[in-house]
């Protein structure tokens, strides 16, 4: 694995990696200027923040992001998940923002890279949170032209709340998905530690950051595999509310996890796993895993 993700450009999409997230719940800057830095410490922006909404009740959309700031250039990465105007169906996709802090304290992040499909249009605007503050407020938009397939314009006021690391240990049992593959159980505990924030570099060349994930997987019920283990790479990470993890299990072959926090206070995991290789591939499961 190289040492930087390339990731996929701004998209909307119905794709199985909306699946992750929806069933687990559910930037480039300009050239520094000669402003005076902000009165407030930028680097108070740095980490995963819970920007809007809950898949998990419901209420969308849903946007959350991992900022990171270097000096009063502003990048952001994270997952977004969408309904239409009709609510009879849902997008989701992956953001990468970008802005810069003004002298004032205030940002606004807008697309990093080139439009999602049908030129949606996401802005976010806020203040620097004082150090130690763990909520800033803000305003959110984020519309499609009105001829596009699936149209919606949602706008609104938000108060973000910083998600602590990912760490410690979850578990709980995760069944067969969809429903209809059959009606097995798995008994699954996952023990995570999040790393510093690692530079992430997308397709089309912007720079993003990620937090990478490190860990262990204990499964029970299952007659391929009973644990595995996750290194630190960019292939295991965590940006916003959501983290993809790949566990090398003990028969050769690899267990592939989603997961959506349910909640703020990071009690529970909306999980989606799916294994690749071995007498198990191809089968899935979701459920939702709780902090032990």
């Amino acid at each position: 694995m190289a040492a930087t993700r390339k990731s996929a450009p701004v998209k909307f999409c119905t794709t199985l990696r909306f699946c992750f997230i929806l069933i687990a719940s559910q930037i480039l800057v300009g050239c520094g200027t000669s402003n005076p830095a902000p009165s407030l410490s930028s680097t108070s922006l740095n980490g995963n923040w819970e920007i809007t909404g809950n898949g998990a009740l419901g209420k969308f959309p849903t946007i959350s992001l991992g900022i990171f700031v270097n000096g009063n250039q502003v990048v952001a990465q994270g997952p977004i998940g969408l309904v239409c105007g009709s609510g009879a169906s849902a997008l989701a996709g992956t953001l990468y923002l970008s802005g810069q802090v003004a002298p004032d304290s205030t940002f606004q992040l807008s697309d990093a890279g080139p439009r999602a499909p049908g030129n949606n249009q996401v802005t976010i605007s806020g203040k620097v949170p004082a150090s130690g503050t763990n909520v800033w407020a803000g305003s959110y938009s984020v519309t499609s032209p009105s001829n596009a397939a699936c149209v919606f314009n949602h706008s609104a006021a938000f108060t973000a709340a910083l998600l602590t690391p990912f760490d410690g240990t979850y578990a709980g049992t995760l069944s067969t998905y969809p429903p209809s593959a059959g009606s097995s159980t798995l008994g699954v505990t996952v023990a995570v530690t999040q790393g510093a924030a690692t530079p992430s570099i997308n397709l089309v060349g912007f720079q993003s950051y990620q937090w990478p994930l490190a860990g262990t997987i204990v499964v029970s019920g299952s007659s391929c595999f009973t644990h595995g283990t996750m290194s630190a790479t960019t292939q295991n990470y965590i940006t916003g509310n959501s983290s993809f993890m790949t566990f090398a299990m003990d028969d050769g072959s690899q267990v592939f996890t989603g997961t959506t926090f349910t909640s703020t206070d990071e009690t529970a995991v909306g999980v989606f796993l799916s294994v690749s290789g071995g007498q198990c591939n191809l089968t899935s499961y979701a459920g939702t895993l709780t902090r032990q």
